[in-house]
């Protein structure tokens, strides 16, 4: 029987059977595609299963790499507190100006600070 034989003999049956037919096949599709996604992916190492040993080793790398990047952290967060504390604001002073408009008279240097 081929495939257009098939679906002649699936459309003669009833409405119930045909949507229990294709819902159980659905199900068995999904099924494979589950069972070959949890092998792949337990398989690849993220769900591997491990030696105690192994999980203490890593557990220690983590927390060393956490505790180098807390003081990395630290460390810039006290540079930028001293940079701020050095530079109380920004000053632009402009040595070489020219303008369009008419000649007015010489104005005081502003600083604004921030």
């Amino acid at each position: 029987m081929n495939l257009v034989d098939y679906l002649e003999h699936l459309r003669a049956k009833p409405e119930r059977e045909r949507r229990m037919i294709a819902l159980s096949t659905s199900g068995a599709l999904t099924l494979v595609v589950f069972l070959a996604w949890l092998i792949s992916f337990t398989s690849s190492g993220t769900l591997a299963l491990n030696s105690k040993q192994t999980e203490t080793e890593n557990l220690s790398a983590r927390t060393a790499d956490t505790a180098q990047s807390v003081s990395n952290l630290l460390g810039a967060v006290g540079s930028l507190r001293t940079t701020l504390e050095d530079s109380a604001g920004v000053r632009v002073i402009e040595t070489n100006t020219s303008s369009t408009l008419p000649e007015a008279e010489p104005e005081e240097q502003t600083v604004i600070p921030f």
